[in-house]
């Protein structure tokens, strides 16, 4: 038996910790319940007070980019057969407005989103209240783009920042597998930007690696990815695929951004953090493929396609497979060694199994064949030795 082990874990992981979902995240940037705009970073934050000047000047004129952006994705799916029925969310929204916002820098080439741009921009600008000339428009336009770009990421920062209210020992599995002396070296790639995990392993007292430094007089952690191939005796490694709440970019002692530091905080020093959007989470649809290109999105995309070729078992609990770049990764690794064995754990598998996805494709082939295991349960459920029996390590 290979003697390493893999986990992908997606947002289902997290809704027995009660967790906001996407649902809910969605409802608040479709509506700004409860947001204020703010003069630091985050831009946006979920509180009682208002801030009369910054609150009125920007909140509509998002919400009314947003609904206009929403109500063509959902047009757009109502249009397909396929898809008529799906859900509109938060991600969808914001890779719109990330296209939007690459078209306007020169950043792609595209006539088709050069006229999609024109033709938002047409729409939004009568209800803008605070430009007149065509320069003030353009300004106006691209400034409301950025802003409403800050506004999605600091609502699901600010949503997924609250505190865990649940027992948290659904998730034992875990600690089994750090005390089963078969498993030498266990890899966990989660999806989510919360620190349920974080949480969980402090909870439980276990040591993992996660790729930052101890923290430093100033109460920071510095990112370095060396970590995670040094002989720590660590035998959990923990890797964020889309960032997490608590990174930030830091610009350390004051020599420019040439000496940029990616860390985390739990009290962040605001004047040590002066971009635009100093928190890194990877949020979006397909803009992803795009973003695991660069700086650490690239290291963690990349140590999960070598973690998978070191193991020939992985374990998925809680994803939808909506990550077309994470699905390649699967797919490349599954016909990479024949003995390579998935085990999906999710109580909606039939959904996963009718859904447009290259996983989707792969299903039925792949549990012919014995390369899927399925438990059709949620992971609250699903007990050590089960696993283990789709493992095949009973």
């Amino acid at each position: 038996m290979n003697n390493n082990l893999l986990f992908l874990l997606g947002s289902g992981i997290s809704i027995n910790a009660v967790m906001p979902s996407t649902a809910e995240i969605t409802e608040v940037v479709l509506t700004a319940e409860g947001v204020k705009r703010e003069t630091s970073l985050p831009r946006y934050r979920i509180r009682q007070e208002h801030n009369e000047l910054m609150d009125y000047k920007y909140i509509p004129e998002i919400v009314e980019l947003i609904k206009i952006i929403w109500t063509i994705i959902k047009i757009y799916y109502y249009n397909n057969n396929y898809y008529s029925q799906r859900f509109v969310n938060y991600e969808d929204i914001y890779y719109i407005i990330n296209e939007i916002k690459l078209e306007l820098n020169g950043e792609i080439e595209s006539p088709i989103i050069e006229s999609f741009v024109i033709d938002i921009r047409n729409q939004i600008l009568p209800k803008l209240i605070r430009s007149n000339s065509e320069i003030e428009h353009d300004i106006a336009f691209k400034e409301l783009i950025y802003e409403t770009i800050e506004y999605i990421k600091s609502i699901v920062r600010s949503m997924l920042s609250k505190d865990f209210n649940k027992d948290l020992s659904y998730l034992n599995f875990l600690n089994s597998f750090n005390n089963d002396d078969r498993f030498k070296e266990i890899n966990i790639f989660t999806l989510n930007h919360d620190l349920l995990i974080e949480e969980y392993f402090k909870n439980c007292n276990i040591n993992f690696e996660s790729g930052f430094e101890k923290v430093d007089e100033k109460g920071k952690r510095i990112w370095n990815p060396f970590l995670f191939e040094k002989r720590s005796g660590k035998k959990i490694k923990l890797y964020k695929l889309h960032g997490s709440i608590n990174w930030y970019r830091y610009e350390k002692g004051g020599l420019g951004w040439f000496n940029e530091k990616i860390c985390f905080t739990e009290i962040p020093d605001r004047d040590a953090f002066s971009l635009p959007s100093d928190n890194l989470l990877l949020v979006g649809s397909y803009n992803k493929l795009s973003e695991y290109t660069s700086g650490i999105f690239a290291f963690i995309l990349g140590q999960f396609n070598y973690r998978l070729l070191k193991c020939n078992k992985l374990i998925i609990i809680g994803y939808g497979f909506h990550d077309s770049g994470i699905n390649k990764q699967i797919s490349n690794w599954v016909y990479t060694n024949k003995k390579n064995r998935v085990v999906l754990i999710d109580p909606n598998i039939e959904k996963i199994k009718n859904d447009k996805t290259l996983f989707a494709f792969h299903f039925e082939e792949w549990v012919k064949k014995g390369i899927l295991k399925l438990i059709h349960n949620n992971i609250e459920y699903v007990s050590y030795d089960d696993i283990l029996k789709e493992l095949n390590c009973n």
